[in-house]
């Protein structure tokens, strides 16, 4: 760790397709030992749960506010996208937008809506071990906890060594 440099990402702005005023889409989708489990989709002020089939659900105090993800959403490139970020962990949250750098001259007067679909683009935001969110149900994070422990009760998993992190890290 001592060859990396201090510094500052900054991500660039994503929209959605109707207009560059418009939040892109962002799901934080939720993956146990590799596999799907379930997704919050957020776009503004607006969020949701997406099950492993894109269908939006009710889940405990999340109720439906709209019926069903924007059609411009490739929810397969979505959730493969997540599985193989979340491959070979235990447990794992991909944070993935869904929409048009905010600089593409598709949100600019008169393109068309093929050249707007074109330029969707499906990034990863962010990931995180400790898979966290607001808004969530407990219930959704019980249900969770008892797959993700169900899978070490298994033997699901195989130890690997790390050579990689220096001794001092480890001890």
């Amino acid at each position: 760790y001592d060859h990396i440099k201090p510094g500052v990402v900054v991500e660039e702005r994503f929209a959605a397709i109707d207009h560059d005023r418009g939040p892109a889409v962002e799901f934080k989708v939720f993956t146990i030992w590799g596999k799907f489990y379930i997704a919050q989709w957020r776009q503004g002020g607006y969020s949701g749960i997406i099950d492993s089939d894109g269908g939006v659900v009710e889940w405990g105090s999340i109720k439906k506010k709209r019926k069903k993800l924007p059609d411009w959403v490739d929810w397969t490139m979505v959730k493969e996208l997540a599985e193989n970020m979340g491959r070979n962990k235990d447990m794992f949250r991909t944070d993935i937008f869904v929409g048009v750098p905010a600089t593409s001259s598709a949100l600019t007067g008169g393109a068309t809506d093929e050249e707007k679909r074109n330029a969707v683009q499906v990034v990863v935001s962010e990931f995180e071990l400790q898979p966290g969110t607001s808004n969530m149900d407990p219930g959704i994070f019980d249900d969770a906890a008892r797959l993700w422990i169900a899978g070490y009760k298994m033997g699901n998993y195989k130890v690997v060594p790390n050579t990689e992190v220096p001794k001092q890290y480890v001890e």
